[in-house]
């Protein structure tokens, strides 16, 4: 009997610790599935997610592709890049697991973004053109091309630019993708307004917004809400700034991006003057600090152009990004062994 119950109790200790781990997988696996259920319509709260306390040693190699994958994208999202550097290098070490091999290209088109906006343009100029050398389908393809076009932008590639917007935007009529199809028309508004056609970028970034709300994508919203917001600040059209500024607003405070927020106040202020407003030194202060904190030099470019001038003020913005990355990025010497991945 005595044996008995030592055995009963041995088996319910077992149960108890086979339970605790497999309820320990469970939620790192439930963080990791909510984070990428979240990525396209919250992506503050995938970052949240993927930022908590969680224990990886669980995971399998595909597991911790994804989570590395999905905290990259909730960084590119939400333009929090403080360690996104050290996320890139933990999913290059799994460069030799099939799982990685077989999602390759996302991982180089991912990769691209990052580098973008870290202002490493070349860099993520051949990151982009591996992802497209490694893609296999049309669905694939689509966001690259987008990427590849955001890009040439900053590279002064217009041209270049609109042949990939609008494969992209074939690509994305084709398969019915309203999500990219408002994407290639925010981005070719853009274009328009960098080369001063007003009115052109005002109806790309009416249809993007609008499409933007159809897909119910909260980014998406807030980048095509603000460049249009822009040119009614332009146009000095008030009535239509004030219909679109509060839902918009709402949509920037709680979400977490301080450029957005110094672009925002960039935005209001203009509106305020073009009701006949005062400006006065501490607002030109503040001006001066937003400014700063845009994140795109091409915006900076915009506001410098357009806005800054009513208020009296000028400023220099350089052709580059100032590149200081925290890491040595090792990593970047992978880039050109992308093109081997398609032939094994």
């Amino acid at each position: 009997m005595r044996n008995y119950r030592c055995f009963m109790v041995a088996l319910i200790l077992l149960l108890i610790c086979d339970l605790a781990e497999s309820q320990e997988d469970r939620s790192a696996s439930d963080i990791l599935r909510e984070a990428e259920d979240y990525l396209n319509v919250l992506p503050s709260r995938s970052y949240e997610l993927l930022h908590s306390d969680v224990d990886l040693s669980t995971f399998q190699a595909s597991q911790l592709f994804r989570w590395y994958i999905a905290k990259m994208r909730a960084a590119v999202s939400t333009n929090n890049l403080i360690d996104v550097e050290l996320d890139i290098e933990l999913l290059f070490k799994l460069k030799h697991e099939d799982y990685f091999k077989e999602n390759a290209w996302d991982v180089f088109r991912i990769t691209g973004i990052v580098l973008r906006k870290l202002g490493f343009w070349n860099e993520s100029k051949l990151s982009f053109e591996c992802a497209l050398y490694l893609t296999q389908t049309d669905k694939e393809k689509l966001g690259i091309l987008i990427s590849l076009g955001i890009l040439e932008r900053h590279l002064d590639q217009d041209e270049m630019a609109k042949i990939h917007y609008k494969k992209a935007g074939e690509i994305a009529a084709k398969l019915k993708n309203e999500r990219a199809l408002a994407s290639v028309y925010n981005n070719l508004g853009t274009l328009e307004l960098d080369q001063g056609n007003i009115e052109k970028a005002e109806e790309y970034y009416r249809s993007a917004l609008v499409a933007f709300q159809d897909t119910n994508k909260r980014s998406g919203n807030i980048t095509a809400g603000t460049n249009l917001l822009l040119i009614f600040a332009i146009q000095k059209n008030t009535l239509n700034f004030q219909r679109l500024f509060s839902p918009i607003n709402t949509f920037v405070e709680n979400y977490p991006d301080e450029s957005k927020k110094a672009l925002m106040y960039w935005l209001s202020s203009a509106d305020k003057q073009n009701q006949g407003a005062a400006i006065d030194a501490e607002t030109k202060k503040q001006l001066t600090k937003s400014f700063e904190q845009l994140e795109s030099i091409k915006m900076k470019i915009l506001i410098n152009k357009y806005l800054a001038p009513r208020f009296g003020m000028v400023f220099i913005v350089p052709e580059q990004p100032e590149v200081t990355p925290k890491k040595s990025l090792a990593w970047l010497s992978e880039l050109p062994s992308c093109f081997q991945l398609k032939a094994k």
